[in-house]
């Protein structure tokens, strides 16, 4: 399989996928929340503090997002992908690049494929549409928690 078709496939399997583990839990994962909105940031707040979440910093813009993810660094950052001064899809590249440990998550305003892809290469562990589904933000959650669980097992042994 070709890398293109294979990147093409998981943006699919990310932007698709909904089915949660019960086992799964956002207990005791510090988030970083970045977007220009304050009732997106507040919703998205809300249900994730519902979840189990510490939301541990909120950023306006993606140049923000950059500095918080360097002072708190948070298990999960959530990007919004329209962002002011830096957007969403930069500041993921910076902070993947200085910080590989921390998982981002990107937030749309809609589904695009082609953005999607570049949210994966550059790092993007999962991507969720607005507005927010407490099911679907959480199966997104879910699959970011077991991919950090499975990361800190292969780190102990």
């Amino acid at each position: 399989m070709n890398a293109g078709k294979a990147l093409v496939d998981q943006a699919h399997w990310l932007l698709h996928e909904i089915e949660v583990q019960s086992t799964d839990s956002c207990t005791g994962l510090r988030i970083v929340l970045a977007d220009d909105s304050s009732d997106m940031r507040q919703l998205l707040k809300g249900i994730l503090e519902n979840m189990g979440a510490e939301i541990i910093g909120e950023a306006v813009d993606g140049q923000q997002a950059i500095t918080m993810a360097a002072q708190y660094r948070p298990d999960i950052i959530c990007l919004d992908v329209e962002m002011p001064i830096v957007s969403g899809i930069d500041a993921l590249a910076k902070i993947h690049a200085s910080h590989p440990s921390i998982k981002a998550v990107m937030v749309a305003n809609r589904a695009d494929l082609n953005t999607a892809v570049r949210a994966i290469t550059l790092g993007a562990c999962g991507y969720i549409l607005k507005p927010y589904k407490p099911d679907q933000l959480e199966a997104a959650l879910c699959k970011v928690i077991r991919y950090k669980r499975k990361q800190l097992l292969v780190a102990r042994t």
